[in-house]
């Protein structure tokens, strides 16, 4: 099974520990499963990377040193240093897109060996992963979550088109609104009544009016 570069960063990202939550250190790794799919979560923020086209494995480099692997038959574990450096074993930038992807699953052996591989066709890097599976603590139990997820995604839902830009913008504004308050958090209400929207070509619906922020007993608006 192939994971690309962006779904791992995509991991990494969410489960990066904050100042407010250091103690969660041990949830600081990402999770892959069997159909493809990398969690990464700080107790908070959980975060679902799916490859919507992924590559095959046959199309991965093969022979020696890199393993020979079978698929996964259940989750497993990936530490975030280990994580970070597969990535760093690809290329940053290549004609060979699969090349910017990490191979996981299960080597033959006695026991099976769980492995991550990586190459850029120079230096391949190799990390097996079997030991850290026994010992380290319980991955978070998302599966509620998840459930949670696929009723939203089967339910109706209204699809709001933010730029980077604007993105970026209210980050900034998250940021000064938190420091002004001497909170950690905010709340965002984005309107999504059909009043506040307007479709575009491609039917993605954009905001007309302003998101609001609200933190405490202080409201901050920002008009789009």
């Amino acid at each position: 099974m192939l994971l690309t570069h962006s779904q791992l960063r995509a991991a990494l990202i969410a489960s990066l520990p904050t100042k407010a939550n250091k103690h969660r250190l041990l949830i600081a790794d990402v999770q892959a499963r069997p159909d493809g799919t990398v969690i990464g979560t700080d107790g908070h923020i959980l975060v679902l990377a799916r490859q919507p086209w992924p590559e095959k494995d046959v199309d991965f480099p093969s022979g020696v040193p890199l393993r020979t692997l079978q698929p996964l038959t259940g989750p497993i574990r990936i530490p975030r240093e280990t994580a970070e450096r597969l990535i760093k074993a690809g290329p940053t930038k290549t004609p060979i897109p699969i090349l910017q992807s990490v191979q996981v699953g299960i080597a033959d052996g006695d026991p099976p060996a769980v492995i991550a591989q990586a190459t850029d066709l120079q230096m391949p890097l190799i990390a097996d992963l079997t030991t850290y599976q026994k010992e380290a603590p319980s991955y978070p139990n998302v599966e509620s979550e998840l459930t949670r997820a696929r009723d939203r995604e089967s339910a109706q839902l209204v699809r709001v088109c933010l730029s980077a830009e604007m993105l970026q913008k209210l980050a900034r504004i998250a940021q000064a609104t938190c420091r002004a308050t001497r909170t950690q958090a905010v709340t965002l209400e984005i309107p999504c009544s059909p009043e506040a929207l307007d479709v575009d070509d491609q039917g993605t619906r954009n905001l007309l009016r302003s998101i609001r922020f609200i933190t405490g007993t202080e409201t901050t608006v920002e008009g789009l």
